[in-house]
């Protein structure tokens, strides 16, 4: 009903993992139980809530933080005639990195 392994409901049920926002959602909704009970109710699942929205705040930075250094490379490279390659290449590697592991999580 929830779209979801059996691995990953073995996991909750063994506390080896937690189900994210989405599921919680979900499960609130076929049970009948308020999300309050469900959140509220387990210290660990308060965590993860908590924990997943701080990580949301960060990726949101660190993805703020390397466009900024994009556009500052092409200030640099446009005001004065020097073009930072390998600076430019490390950026848009993390860059690249973070935006997968952004969407990998989905964290929304």
């Amino acid at each position: 009903m929830l779209g979801v392994s059996r691995a990953a409901i073995a996991k909750w049920e063994t506390d080896k993992g937690l189900p994210d926002i989405s599921n919680l959602i979900q499960i609130s909704e076929v049970f009948s139980i308020s999300l309050d009970e469900l959140i509220l109710g387990n210290d660990k699942v308060k965590r993860k809530v908590v924990l997943d929205s701080e990580a949301k705040k960060w990726h949101y930075l660190v993805t703020l933080f390397l466009l900024s250094i994009i556009v500052y490379i092409g200030y640099f490279a446009f005001i004065h005639p020097i073009f930072m390659a390998g600076f430019l290449i490390s950026t848009l590697f993390m860059l690249y990195f973070e935006v997968r592991l952004f969407l990998k999580f989905k964290i929304s």
